[in-house]
């Protein structure tokens, strides 16, 4: 019995239609395991954690993921998703978030950066985070140090 090249297209797209659905989830999971850790990581400042769904930029309304903004006085940061797949500098991505600090020491006065999932297989890290430029460079793992490190404008008080 062979099978028709129209069986076989079939099955390829519910192969891809599956795989999003699971790519999806786990975008979702880890969203929502990061605003946990943003928890535990500034227990012990003073920072208001708001998590709200949000429709990733390049979605076209298809599915939603966790948003995080963090506040602090005045001061904030937030994580807005951005899509499930992109494509930048020819580096395919996967998870992309934007995170953009106010800081009201600088002009412009956004910092941004790219958070995404990393791609292979052998890393056991929920995200990587690039400056935002057109190309990625080599991401650094999301740690709690770097984390701190990146959002040290929002514990400005000068404002």
């Amino acid at each position: 019995m062979s099978v028709t090249p129209g069986r076989r297209q079939r099955v390829h797209r519910e192969q891809r239609q599956l795989q999003t659905l699971q790519d999806i989830g786990t975008f979702r999971e880890r969203m929502e395991r990061l605003a946990d850790n943003l928890a535990e990581w500034l227990a012990e400042h003073e920072v208001t954690i708001t998590v709200r769904e949000m429709v990733p930029v390049r979605s076209a309304g298809a599915y939603t993921v966790p948003g995080i903004v963090l506040c602090h006085g005045r001061n904030w940061a937030g994580f807005t998703p951005q899509a499930l797949y992109s494509v930048k500098g020819g580096i395919q991505l996967q998870g992309e978030v934007t995170l953009a600090v106010d800081n009201p020491r600088r002009r412009p006065r956004t910092e941004k950066y790219m958070l995404c999932m990393p791609g292979h297989l052998l890393s056991t890290a929920d995200w990587a985070i690039h400056r935002d430029e057109r190309i990625p460079g080599k991401g650094r793992v999301l740690t709690r140090e770097l984390l701190i490190a990146t959002i040290a404008p929002l514990f400005d008080d000068t404002t």
